[in-house]
């Protein structure tokens, strides 16, 4: 009885984490995925592997050098609070190079502008806006992928 209370309530708690994933343990913070690690272990008087246990530094992978300064922060952030594998880890190198070309695409339009003038003086959207765009859904997709959208979490719109 008190084995299936402290699962309902550990479920409970990975829906609260992340919703829409075949791995709920992933969303969990890692400070409460660490509590939800010792309570079970101590319940079950077994030490457990995998999915439990947070992500140390040791074996986290270092952010990829080609990568900005902003991008290799919010890699290193994602590896502290989510329990991120390799094929999530390719998406979201994916998603921070985006943020990169979204960066250096906006740098672009505030240097030349949005609009630039072709071999026939007619106006047009500079390419860096289309650039900026794609780049952003990428982006976006990335982070949906991932399950780390604002309207998942319930901060932003629905």
């Amino acid at each position: 009885m008190l084995k299936g209370l402290l699962l309902a309530s550990i479920e409970g708690l990975c829906l609260l984490g992340r919703e829409g994933t075949s791995n709920p343990w992933q969303g969990l913070p890692s400070d409460l995925r660490q509590v939800v690690y010792e309570h079970l272990r101590e319940f079950t008087g077994k030490k457990l592997r995998g999915i439990f246990m947070k992500t140390s530094p040791k074996t986290s992978p270092s952010p990829p050098k080609h990568l900005s300064g902003t991008a290799k922060k919010l890699w290193k952030s994602s590896f502290d609070n989510y329990a991120i594998d390799e094929q999530a880890a390719m998406v979201l190198q994916a998603g921070l190079e985006a943020l990169d070309r979204r960066e250096e695409a906006r740098a672009a339009i505030a240097k030349d502008g949005a609009v630039v003038v072709d071999r026939w003086g007619q106006s047009k959207p500079s390419p860096w806006v289309g650039i900026e765009r794609d780049a952003a859904q990428t982006l976006y997709k990335a982070f949906r992928l991932l399950g780390m959208d604002l309207a998942q979490a319930g901060q932003g719109r629905r």
